[in-house]
């Protein structure tokens, strides 16, 4: 039969039990009544940053292969970007990707203005992430080293930037 210890430890395990089930269910209930938190929208410079480019009737196949260059990094960006969000890539790779597409816009630049123009966008997009960090930091919920990586990405684009205005005419 039953002795006074082994129901008592049944008892306690069936509360134990309930509880669990209870604070798991109000936990559900809970979270399914928050409203979905949105990424916030890309803004106008970092859209501008990752648009496509097609190609024309008239380009040459350097150009096209550039393009179509251009356009995988802009895919590539696209999706570790999606990866980040979910949380199942970390942003070293957001910051490859972006990387890429910022080198192949250079590379398409034909001309010491337009790529002055290119490094001014990417100057942007560099300063808005690494704002983003900052907050981010700033609220004990991002990394400083990711910051500090963002601040470095920056500070990378500026001193291509002042070199490209020192080279134009």
């Amino acid at each position: 039969m039953f002795d006074a210890t082994s129901i008592r430890k049944r008892r306690s395990a069936v509360v134990w039990t309930g509880a669990l089930l209870m604070a798991t269910t109000c936990a559900a209930l809970v979270l399914a009544s928050q409203p979905t938190v949105e990424p916030p929208a890309l803004n106008q410079e970092v859209l501008a940053f990752i648009e496509p480019i097609a190609t024309a009737d008239g380009d040459s196949e350097l150009s096209k292969k550039q393009k179509e260059r251009h356009n995988a990094a802009v895919d590539l960006l696209q999706a570790r970007v999606d990866e980040y969000r979910s949380g199942s890539r970390e942003i070293g790779a957001v910051f490859e990707a972006a990387r890429m597409v910022a080198k192949s816009k250079l590379d398409l630049a034909d001309s010491p203005e337009a790529r002055v123009r290119t490094l001014e966008q990417t100057l942007q997009v560099a300063r808005m992430i690494e704002k983003r960090l900052q907050t981010q930091v700033d609220k004990r919920f991002g990394s400083k080293g990711d910051l500090a990586r963002a601040r470095l990405a920056r500070l990378g684009v500026e001193v291509e930037l002042l070199r490209a205005k020192a080279d134009k005419p």
